[in-house]
């Protein structure tokens, strides 16, 4: 992106890279329900807005899979409450794409609650993902091999969904290149994971990616000319995955520090 658009791209509303209205859950909604809700939405996190639409705090993707992990049986059953940060980012509807940039670079990349210019009152949210989703179209220079990842991603067709979340965990992805000896047959994907593990999780965190897996022709590819985020990319003959969590430290790196 060359300079003056992206002087432009920083001065945008917050608006513009947000959900409004955003994804919201009540808090007395169990945890199965919340994770059938993202993965049809394809989204990564929610707001949790009680009585009067007090906003109680946020949960998202990768906190999920890391409570389903350790007690997937009783933490689905359990109330959304009971998981959810009552730590709230917050900002307000008047901030630009700057201000929310610098935020996550100061703080953590996690969903933001955008609220009115007074404070009052929830209007949006926003997040990593949400962000990424709304922008692809102008960050062909960013999304470069430099942020590509390949070992990180690649798992064995016996790795078993466990495993998956364990790394998504550990690498912040949402998606997995399977292979089977060092040739690579398809993708996993944790929102497909997800749902399955909602459904049965008694059984399906032993489920193996063999049985699961997306065939590369099956896989739609990242195009920022088309603006169509995937966190899977082809470059070169070869595939690799990409964390949109990566894309947004790279914007900070090259860019937050002269403005």
């Amino acid at each position: 992106m060359c300079s003056s658009l992206f002087v432009q791209f920083l001065e945008w509303g917050i608006e513009k890279v947000s959900l409004k209205p955003p994804p919201t859950t009540e808090p007395e909604r169990k945890l199965r329900d919340l994770v059938k809700k993202i993965v049809k939405e394809k989204i990564d996190h929610a707001v949790v807005v009680g009585s009067e639409n007090r906003v109680l705090g946020s949960i998202n993707i990768f906190e999920i899979m890391r409570i389903i992990l350790f007690d997937p049986l009783e933490s689905l059953d359990s109330k959304t409450i009971n998981y959810t940060k009552r730590n709230i980012e917050k900002m307000r509807e008047n901030s630009s794409v700057a201000d929310l940039l610098r935020h996550w670079k100061n703080k953590s990349l996690s969903e933001v609650c955008i609220f009115s210019r007074r404070g009052g009152t929830l209007v949006s949210s926003t997040s990593p993902l949400i962000f990424i989703y709304k922008t692809i179209g102008l960050l062909k220079d960013i999304v470069s091999p430099k942020i590509f990842k390949k070992s990180e991603s690649l798992i064995a067709t016996n790795t078993t969904l466990r495993g998956v979340l364990k790394r998504a965990v550990k690498y912040e992805l949402t998606c997995f290149l399977v292979h089977r000896r060092g040739n690579i047959l398809g993708v996993v994907d944790c929102f497909d994971i997800l749902n399955i593990i909602a459904e049965n999780p008694e059984e399906a965190l032993h489920y193996t990616c063999s049985s699961i897996y997306k065939k590369l022709e099956e896989v739609t590819f990242l195009n920022c000319q088309e603006c169509r985020f995937s966190p899977v990319v082809r470059h070169e003959n070869d595939v690799y995955v990409i964390s949109e969590r990566d894309i947004v430290r790279e914007i900070c790196r090259r860019y937050l520090g002269s403005v």
